[in-house]
């Protein structure tokens, strides 16, 4: 058994400047089987401003992904407008690819102003999270309790308030009645004013809809009564209590809580028929939406608000768990989950995200937020309609499941894997008599599927977006071969082209793949890719005399590395349309692998000659090498998980595994036990995450070491 490579959705940004090559993305995966070692592919202010706002394309001030990427990502946005929004706008950021704002049709249809990036908006039931994230810090600091009821602080608002629990207002199982279906309509009280306590007499003797705790139904009453909690304990109206905790701390320049009608300047706005006429409701006054929907954000800030919640610089470790504890939502799509305050959903390609939706007055918001924290997606459009609703949807699904995947850690060895976040990934590599064998997670379940295709060395695997993978391995024959797993139907390929080594991967975007492996008849590096319906070969030279680690950075950008034939890093890298090779100045003595934490910076990871991990790294321009110090006995595999902060792991001599990390610029050596054999592949989730496969020590198991708060846990996956 000679290893495994792990391929993990998303890590990268936007451009990176390498002597000749950009980098916005990696992938990772193995090459020559000299040693077991697997690899990685990894899938992630003061006031408000005034009205003299000159206004841009979006394109012209948003864009610093990719513009294939941004081209995708404004042309879905312009379907929600084609689909009949009169307006919509919308920021995704990626902690590696980088940032994108758009923005499509008009902010105002009489003036005919184009909607624009930095717009402010109403977000609805997106105010909901603001308001769960306060209630959970009180109940942090133990001036608000879970179990308590609305009785206990409210007196009888609303029937069987004293067993209503502030739980069951989180997430939505009171079965309290909807405030807005006892309010005046909507045509005639749009612009009326409403205090908190008018807004509790309409539901004081409506009827519940369920018994308390009996299940989800979601009831804008909840956040209302939450609301209400709030001011009860600090003695400030509600959405004070919000700026002091929330706005103010994260620079929210852009959001407010406004009881006063109007929306912020420049406004998105919002259009409603009231009996035959379309009509200009950005003027709605808000207090008629306490507690439940009456926040006034921007995109940029939703997306920073979601961003510090879920990376735990809101709640703490005990609070952040607590609010992602989940029921299902019966009503609801079965893959939609119901937090405290938020909800959680698996999209149709696997990706986990945590987020809310709102709707209110003529605007529509989805914001929604990868589970590793490196993908954050918000938007809103304006409509009168819901035509738009499926182009919507598209365009949550195309910013997750529809863009060029990347990676980040890999070691040049052996099998594939590919990890879609914390609940859903794949293990790919060789059993002991010589077949492809699928190890798939779900939920903390390995669930192993021998495809039986008989094959040499280990495969490697990558994602151009949407649900599709695509593992390449060297077969019998010795072709290169592809097995395609697309809509749960998996079909194979026979390139037709020879190769000498297993192959390592990259995709740099849908259909563009980019497959390397040693030649058949020389050590000369071979380059294979897809076009049209056939497959090419190009040499590259190189002398390859190792594994391969290769690297998408971008469309039209990529490099490999691999140990030469006189030591050396070898460095093949594309610019300008044009593939080159070169040998860097740096002697080492095994397979490497490769990161990039940062914009302008990449880390190549390899065992030095005198046996220890060493580290050449590239910065603004400059090649250096490094020797960390730590004894190693195999190939390395490495992960980032933020431009500070890497984790090297190899195996020693003794068959445990050691990890080689750094936080700053302070390097911390720990061994992690275990008993493997070959070269270890590794993936983080995100920066709480880690996850290392390798086999066992006599070869006939994955092993999995994974990160469990400051611990590490091991775990038989399957027999090889």
């Amino acid at each position: 058994m000679e290893g495994v490579v792990v391929v993990k959705r998303w890590k990268r940004r936007s451009t990176l400047a390498l002597a000749g090559l950009a980098a916005t993305s990696i992938l990772t995966t193995a090459g020559t089987a000299v040693a077991a070692s697997p690899s990685t592919l990894v899938e992630t202010v003061p006031s408000a401003p005034s009205n003299a706002v000159t206004r841009q394309p979006a394109s012209s001030l948003s864009t610093v992904v990719p513009g294939p990427v941004a081209g995708t990502l404004q042309a879905g946005l312009d379907s929600i407008v084609k689909a009949g929004s009169f307006g919509a706008v919308a920021e995704v950021t990626d902690s590696f690819l980088g940032s994108w704002r758009g923005a499509s049709g008009v902010a105002d249809r009489t003036t005919g102003t184009p909607a624009d990036p930095a717009d402010h908006v109403r977000i609805g039931s997106v105010t909901k999270p603001f308001v769960a994230t306060v209630l959970r810090q009180l109940v942090g600091e133990g001036k608000v309790s879970l179990t308590e009821t609305v009785g206990k602080y409210l007196g009888s608002p609303v029937p069987n308030a004293d067993t209503i629990t502030v739980k069951m207002l989180l997430d939505h199982t009171s079965g309290t009645a909807e405030v807005q279906d006892s309010m005046p309509g909507y045509a005639t009280s749009w612009q009326q004013g409403f205090t908190s306590s008018q807004l509790l007499g309409y539901v004081k003797n409506a009827p519940a809809r369920s018994a308390p705790g009996a299940k989800y139904e979601y009831s804008n009453t909840n956040y209302l009564l939450l609301a209400l909690r709030i001011e009860k304990v600090t003695g400030q109206r509600y959405d004070q209590v919000i700026k002091d905790r929330i706005i103010t701390p994260l620079g929210l320049s852009g959001t407010s809580i406004p009881f006063s009608p109007g929306v912020t300047s420049p406004a998105l706005h919002a259009y409603v028929t009231l009996g035959d006429q379309l009509t200009d409701v950005t003027a709605e006054n808000p207090t008629r939406r306490h507690g439940f929907g009456q926040v006034v954000s921007t995109t940029k800030d939703v997306n920073t608000f979601f961003t510090a919640l879920l990376s735990g610089k809101l709640l703490d470790g005990a609070e952040l768990a607590a609010m992602k504890t989940t029921i299902r939502a019966t009503s609801a799509n079965p893959e939609s989950l119901v937090g405290l305050g938020i909800f959680r959903r698996t999209l149709y390609c696997g990706v986990t995200v945590w987020g809310h939706t709102g709707q209110v007055g003529g605007y529509e918001t989805v914001s929604y937020h990868a589970e590793n924290l490196q993908r954050h997606v918000t938007f809103v459009s304006t409509t009168n309609t819901s035509a738009p609703a499926d182009a919507r949807w598209k365009f949550l699904e195309t910013a997750f499941c529809g863009l060029p995947q990347a990676a980040t850690g890999n070691s040049a060895a052996g099998a594939g894997s590919y990890s879609r976040g914390y609940h859903l990934s794949h293990v790919f590599t060789r059993t002991s008599s010589g077949t492809l064998l699928q190890l798939r997670r779900y939920d903390g379940t390995w669930y192993p599927a021998n495809f039986g295709r008989a094959m040499t060395g280990q495969p490697a695997v990558v994602s151009g977006g949407g649900n599709d993978l695509r593992i390449f391995y060297r077969g019998t024959n010795k072709h290169l071969w592809q097995a395609l797993i697309a809509s749960n139907t998996t079909t194979y390929t026979d390139t037709g082209i020879t190769i000498a080594s297993s192959p390592a991967a990259y995709s740099s975007g849908p259909g563009a793949y980019q497959i390397f492996a040693e030649g058949p008849t020389s050590d000369d590096l071979l380059r294979i890719y897809p076009s049209g319906s056939a497959w090419k070969s190009q040499n590259l030279s190189g002398s390859v005399n190792s594994n391969l680690a290769a690297i998408s950075t971008g469309p039209g950008y990529g490099h490999v590395y691999y140990r030469n034939g006189n030591g050396k890093l070898g460095q093949a890298y594309l610019s300008g349309g044009v593939w080159h090779n070169r040998e860097l100045p740096f002697t080492i003595a095994s397979s490497p692998s490769v990161t990039s934490p940062g914009s302008g910076h990449v880390e190549v990871y390899a065992r030095g000659v005198a046996g220890t991990l060493y580290q050449v790294s590239y910065d603004d321009g400059t090649w250096s090498g490094k020797n960390l110090g730590t004894v190693i006995a195999s190939n390395p595999a490495v992960y980032a998980t933020s431009p500070t902060s890497v984790a090297v792991f190899a195996r020693t001599a003794a068959g445990t595994l050691v990890s080689t990390t750094r936080t700053g610029s302070t390097w911390t050596t720990k061994n992690l036990g275990g008993s493997i054999s070959g070269s270890p592949t590794a993936y983080s989730n995100g920066p709480a995450d880690g996850n290392v496969y390798a086999p066992s020590k006599d070869g006939t198991k994955m092993m999995r070491a994974y990160r469990s708060g400051s611990t590490w846990v091991w775990q038989t996956v399957a027999t090889l």
